[in-house]
């Protein structure tokens, strides 16, 4: 039989087809990893390096006070534990719990005492980055009073927990101990909102009927909790399992696409380009973007700082209530008959066409523009998209170097201005902690600037602190709200910038 070749892409996807299998796990699809000790190995990704998922899911309980809390309970393993515990969950199982100590406000008469069995379920981890450690930013497992004294009056109360995605955040001021909450009225749009605004990490469900001690003991898996006062876990008895929903599948060849979820952007020009409008307006600044305007031989130009990354995962919780409705029936005697009788049924389709156009979307050629310079002085060759390459020419002699848009604006000698944006102090934070950022501006050529005008509209992740707005030149600062719950921040500059003089801008901004 000779030999059939298969299209690149096709044996891409049997390929991937091959690697991911599919199992049947307790009468459900579900995706189980192996239990090799051996990985299998993995064709290196041709972009960039993704961040490593952390093993373990670390969660931390907010319960009521008194609630206390029973890990592996109805097993000889059962350990009680204080309600705000923190816990590290290997992803890929289901856990259950025990709640015990409910307030006496929210026990149905006559009870004197009762317990609840919440399950969690474990999707996915965050993904380690320099200077941010999973185990400071547990997934908050959010069980307010309310949430209590509805499963006992026999609601199933369920809340999909989220890694939101800081293109979607909501500007809504958050913190550990008080995570953002919002209501959808059907589980089925919770999850979907879950998945669409974010990365799902964690499921909890309260409310389900109690487990018996049989069942107790066999939803046990040992070795997938890390215990307070535990240091490492052992490898667990059996393999993990994911729902496919949650698995992002990808081109095995390609690798998977770098995570964005745990760190938020501010700064730089990243969506459409900033310009200056026919009538000297700005356009294309977005929510998370600076842009510097400045006046050169009397024509107006725009341009940007460096991007800084802010790494503050937030967790947004979805909350669906399902609550038991009263159910009443009446039988009464009946006869049915039933007949049949032959249908027929005819359907005629008349021909149709169907016309599809579509524009040149794309230009090959064998020869492409290299480069673009002038007689004197400096000059850039432009793409559509961003600046490819510098070239200063003096004389017979050309000097190029090909630099990317963050680093043309602290470019020495190519750009009349330099901007620069730095965020302190370093390292990964909380929501509600308090940054500072600088600003800072240099004019880096040869004639002078005048009216000079910086603009920083804020990310949804960050709120201004009032009055904390220092400038190293005097400037008429103003602040303006935005309808999508965002900010302007804007700084005029009276007078001129002379070549080799720069400036500041500091304020303080509090992490949502």
């Amino acid at each position: 039989m000779p030999r059939r070749d298969y299209p690149v892409a096709a044996q891409r996807y049997r390929f991937l087809a091959f690697l991911v299998g599919i199992g049947l796990c307790e009468g459900s699809l579900m995706l189980c990893g192996a239990t090799a000790q051996h990985p299998i190995p993995t064709v290196p990704a041709s972009g960039p390096i993704p961040s490593t998922a952390a093993p373990l899911t670390y969660v931390r309980f907010l319960l009521p006070e008194g609630v206390r809390l029973t890990a592996y309970p109805g097993t000889p393993a059962a350990r009680l534990l204080p309600g705000n515990v923190r816990l590290g969950l290997r992803p890929g199982y289901s856990y259950r719990f025990e709640l015990s100590g409910l307030p006496a406000a929210i026990l149905p008469p006559p009870e004197t005492q009762a317990v609840l069995y919440p399950e969690i379920t474990v999707y996915g981890s965050l993904h380690m980055r320099r200077g941010l450690n999973p185990q400071d930013f547990p997934v908050p497992v959010l069980l307010s009073k309310e949430d209590l004294g509805r499963a006992l009056q026999g609601a199933v109360i369920v809340k999909y927990v989220y890694l939101e995605d800081p293109a979607q955040a909501l500007p809504a001021a958050t913190t550990p101990d008080s995570p953002l909450e919002l209501r959808d009225d059907d589980e089925t749009t919770a999850r979907q909102q879950a998945l669409r605004r974010g990365r799902l990490l964690i499921t909890v469900r309260l409310g389900n009927r109690i487990p018996t001690p049989d069942e107790l003991r066999q939803a046990t898996v040992e070795h997938t909790i890390l215990l307070p006062g535990m240091n490492r876990l052992a490898a667990p008895a059996q393999p993990p399992c994911f729902p496919p929903a949650v698995v992002p599948l990808y081109d095995p060849l390609v690798g998977p696409r770098p995570t964005t979820e745990e760190c938020f952007v501010n700064g730089g020009d990243r969506g459409e380009p900033l310009g200056i409008g026919p009538r000297q307006q700005l356009g294309g600044l977005e929510a998370g973007e600076v842009a510097v305007e400045y006046t050169l031989q009397q024509q107006r130009h725009v341009t940007t700082s460096n991007p800084v990354a802010v790494c503050a995962p937030r967790f947004v919780i979805r909350r669906a209530e399902y609550a038991p409705r009263p159910l009443q029936a009446v039988h009464h005697l009946a006869v049915g008959e039933e007949r049949r009788f032959p249908l027929g049924l005819h359907q005629r389709e008349l021909p149709q066409a169907g016309f599809h156009y579509q524009r040149l979307s794309a230009v090959q050629s064998q020869q492409r523009p290299s480069l673009y310079f002038n007689q004197v002085g400096v000059s850039l060759f432009a793409a559509a998209e961003q600046v490819q390459a510098v070239a200063q020419v003096s004389g017979l002699k050309v000097v190029g170097v090909l630099v990317t848009p963050e680093q043309l604006t602290a470019y020495p000698t190519v750009a009349p201005l330099t901007v620069s944006k730095q965020i302190d102090p370093p390292g990964a934070r909380q929501p509600g902690d308090t940054i500072t950022i600088t600003i800072r501006f240099f004019n880096s050529g040869n004639q002078p600037l005048g009216q000079l005008a910086v603009t920083d509209h804020l990310s949804p992740r960050l709120e201004y602190v009032a009055e904390s707005a220092q400038t190293s030149r005097a400037a008429n600062f103003s602040l303006t709200p935005q309808d999508d719950g965002t900010v302007l921040l804007r700084w005029d500059f009276p007078g001129d910038l002379l070549p080799g003089q720069g400036g500041s801008i500091r304020f303080k901004a509090r992490i949502r």
